[in-house]
């Protein structure tokens, strides 16, 4: 006897860039202070030091696609993610222009409407 198990997955692409000039973890990473602070700080200043220590923007950039995943995407955890459960994913690093890194990510969602049936919910009048 075999089974046929049809399941329908959507593919979502995704562009994830954090800024890490502007976030007060990777300022903690690239800084020399030991306690956290999260304290506001001049423009110029804050450029400065994720330039002059690009292994913390690494650090930062890594703690955010950790928790992305786990936490908005729900993979390996007990609650399915933001956009429903996550069959797969594959992502690919690359550094913007201004040499900060962002990630490009293909999403396979489980059991997720078809494009068929997504028309029709927008079609219909009690949407």
């Amino acid at each position: 006897m075999v089974i046929d198990l049809v399941f329908w997955c959507t593919i979502m692409v995704i562009t994830f860039s954090p800024a890490d000039n502007m976030h007060p973890i990777s300022l903690y990473f690239a800084d020399t202070q030991e306690t956290f602070r999260p304290e506001l700080r001049p423009e110029n200043e804050r450029y400065r030091l994720i330039a002059e220590n690009p292994v913390a923007g690494a650090r930062f950039f890594h703690l955010m696609v950790v928790m992305f995943i786990k936490h908005v995407l729900g993979v390996n955890q007990e609650h399915p993610g933001l956009y429903g459960e996550t069959a797969a994913y594959y992502a690919t690093v690359e550094p913007a222009g201004r040499l900060t890194l962002h990630l490009h990510m293909l999403l396979w969602i489980l059991n997720s409407l078809s494009p068929q049936e997504i028309r029709d919910r927008i079609m219909d009048p009690k949407f």
